[in-house]
């Protein structure tokens, strides 16, 4: 069979459909130059043929801003900020939602609650995010 026919080997891998998602955001040449591989490689990457070297996984992290439990789907959260993650996978917020809570007006103070909030024990935070839920509620009014 011959080698461009072949299926590819990690289609439906998360690695490949987020190195997928983000190489799109990207040039692949500068991004090869980069990363110290040719185009080719990352087509390859993207394609589901090839995967990169375990010892390139932290430069292509770094390269998207992001993390490796995100490239190998382990979490939604694309942000390498371990605080961010923590509250948007302890609350369910979006990173969009959570920028979104940050920059308006009056809720500084809430968010530096959900924070605190998702590194604290399990009772204490459902009895606190129902009461922060509430604030949250009259700021969608």
């Amino acid at each position: 069979m011959n080698e461009s026919k072949k299926p590819p080997k990690y289609k439906d891998n998360p690695l490949n459909k987020r190195l997928r998602e983000l190489v799109n955001t990207k040039d692949i040449t500068a991004l090869a130059e980069h990363l110290g591989v040719t185009a080719e490689a990352i087509r390859q990457w993207i394609g589901g043929y090839a995967r990169p070297d375990i010892d390139r996984l932290a430069d292509i992290a770094t390269c998207f801003n992001t993390t490796i439990a995100f490239l190998f789907g382990e979490t939604e959260c694309k942000s390498p900020d371990n605080l961010t993650r923590i509250v948007c996978e302890t609350y369910g917020l979006s990173e969009r939602s959570l920028e979104i809570i940050k920059h308006n007006n009056g809720l500084g103070d809430l968010v530096s609650s959900l924070i605190i909030l998702a590194t604290s024990d399990s009772d204490h935070r459902v009895n606190e995010f129902i009461k922060l839920f509430g604030q949250l509620s009259m700021f969608n009014t």
